[in-house]
């Protein structure tokens, strides 16, 4: 598993919100899992909330910290206006029983903690070129 790093964004490390009262602070940390049989490669990331001060107190751009990110999927919203789910080749929402399933990611200090993924409705979610071709190729 890959470390995880603070990031800065345009420049700043810690980052408002309307509230002034609260900021927030992102993390990456590149993962490579295996979908349908193949070596996938990404980076994840999330965010992290708090006080202003106590994020500028706690973080600077590229610590590491010990964690992880993990998948949390749900069928409600985390926040007013977050888009569901969406196949990429078809641009369909996906679902679970025909409600909407929306993805989260989020840092947890916790080496055990495991993605929460939830099964859609639908069989088929597009597929990478590099699987298309080998699967032409093999054919």
């Amino acid at each position: 598993m890959s470390q995880v790093k603070v990031v800065a964004y345009k420049g700043n490390v810690v980052n408002p919100t309307k509230n002034p009262d609260v900021a927030w602070v992102r993390v990456e940390q590149e993962v490579e899992s295996i979908v349908n049989g193949w070596l996938q490669s990404s980076t994840r990331g999330a965010l992290i909330m708090g006080k202003p001060e106590q994020l500028e107190s706690k973080f600077r751009e590229n610590q590491v910290l010990t964690g992880k990110i993990v998948v949390r999927e749900t069928l409600t919203p985390r926040y007013d206006g977050q888009s569901p789910k969406i196949n990429p080749a078809t641009g369909e929402i996906l679902t679970k029983g025909g409600e909407p399933i929306y993805r989260n990611t989020m840092f947890t200090p916790n080496m055990n903690d495991q993605d929460e993924l939830i099964e859609h409705d639908r069989e088929e979610v597009a597929v990478s070129s590099a699987q298309q071709n080998v699967s032409m190729a093999i054919a």
